[in-house]
């Protein structure tokens, strides 16, 4: 046994459903549109608030500030993967104690 765990990635309330009857336990929700790319985190409020407590949450693509962050966990979000905004910055140390609120 490895004791490992997938995480569901979903979009939209239909991909979400069809991760809860998968019986997801970890659910990754896409702020990031894939077919358009684009990205709105009015997308990770909606369907975060629709995932039951007991699943592990993590809000996905387009967290740039710290208070994009704190808007995910208004929203249920247990965790946020960042992956631009790190890339992205000068020093990433730094920029991950900005996004933590250090």
């Amino acid at each position: 046994e490895l004791h490992l765990d997938a995480l569901v990635e979903v979009h939209d309330e239909f991909e979400l459903s069809r991760a809860l009857a998968a019986n997801a336990r970890i659910i990754g929700v896409n702020n990031r549109n894939l077919k358009s790319m684009s990205i709105d985190l009015a997308t990770g409020e909606r369907i975060l608030k629709r995932i039951p407590s007991e699943i592990v949450k993590v809000a996905e693509s387009g967290i740039r500030t710290r208070e994009d962050v704190v808007r995910m966990q208004a929203a249920g979000a247990h965790a946020c993967l960042v992956g631009t905004s790190l890339m992205k910055a000068g020093d990433i140390g730094k920029k991950i104690a900005e996004l933590r609120g250090l």
